[in-house]
């Protein structure tokens, strides 16, 4: 699964799910840059939302670090973005952060 297409499936899914969810400009700038298939910018851009608290942000990171989709696959990379979208309450990063660790 491409960058792209996690990223949209992750936007798409706290879209759905998340009422009180309002996608910001950035991460709007975030998949644009994922279509030009600018995957720099689009991991920029996305990492600077996952620090302000965007958890399904912190766990598509972490997804594409541990997979090496769009951006160049690094585990500590991905523990860190699943140990942030935890800490932002987003479960499936406690599962993931803790998967990790384990392993």
């Amino acid at each position: 699964m491409s960058l792209k297409i996690l990223l949209i499936i992750a936007i798409s899914n706290v879209m759905l799910f998340g009422s009180n969810y309002k996608s910001s400009p950035e991460i709007q700038n975030g998949i644009e840059a994922v279509k030009k298939k600018d995957f720099d910018k689009a991991a920029e851009i996305f990492t600077k939302e996952c620090e302000k608290g965007e958890g399904m942000i912190c766990f598509a990171l972490g997804f594409a670090y541990e997979n090496g989709k769009g951006v160049k696959q690094d585990n500590e990379k991905a523990k860190d973005f699943y140990s942030k979208a935890c800490q932002f309450k987003y479960d499936n990063g406690c599962l993931k952060s803790t998967m990790m660790i384990s392993n």
